[in-house]
């Protein structure tokens, strides 16, 4: 429970990061940092994988990942930048779509894992329950009307949420399928 806590912690923090370089800073220069992350990410992994020691790293790793992630250090964090690579790089002509898309991954997926993790009882699919998805929902829709129509935000909630259930890397499906889905309602 706790690690994952601390995990989604660090998720929400690197994603409200990601975010606000995205609006301070455009889409331009923040796909070069978030893909410098990313490459910086793997090579570590990669080193991590062959026996070669980051402290800082290695430490990290240990106290956030989850069990299947053992063999593959930082796992969700790489993905996580692939997704924000991959969204950057389709949508880098929309700012605001980058940002809505980053805003359910970050907010709605982080809610959606944390509940989920604390009370969820009511399982949808393999690990994942009715109320984590419907936190993930309610706090996706929450930001999203900050930035977007109500209907908008509405129904970008519910795709994110609903992609957020299938059984692939829901940190790289998530903001292009959210970038997908703004781009053709905006």
């Amino acid at each position: 429970m706790r690690v994952e806590l601390r995990r989604q912690f660090l998720h929400m923090l690197f994603g409200s990061v990601f975010i606000l370089l995205v609006y301070f800073l455009g889409t331009w220069l923040t796909f070069w940092i978030v893909s410098a992350c990313l490459v910086t990410g793997v090579l570590i992994s990669y080193l991590i994988g062959k026996g070669v020691k980051f402290p800082l790293f290695n430490s990290l790793a240990d106290t956030v990942g989850r069990d299947y992630e053992k063999g593959f250090a930082g796992r969700g964090a790489i993905f996580f930048f692939l997704g924000a690579a991959i969204t950057l790089a389709l949508f880098m002509h929309s700012p605001w779509i980058v940002i809505g898309a980053l805003v359910v991954t970050v907010y709605g997926d982080g809610f959606a894992a944390m509940i989920g993790a604390r009370m969820g009882e009511r399982e949808i699919v393999k690990g994942k329950s009715l109320e984590g998805t419907v936190a993930g929902f309610v706090a996706s829709f929450i930001f999203l009307s900050f930035l977007f129509p109500a209907h908008v935000a509405l129904a970008v909630s519910f795709i994110g949420m609903g992609v957020e259930l299938l059984p692939i890397e829901d940190n790289v499906t998530i903001p292009v399928a959210c970038g997908t889905a703004l781009m053709f309602l905006l």
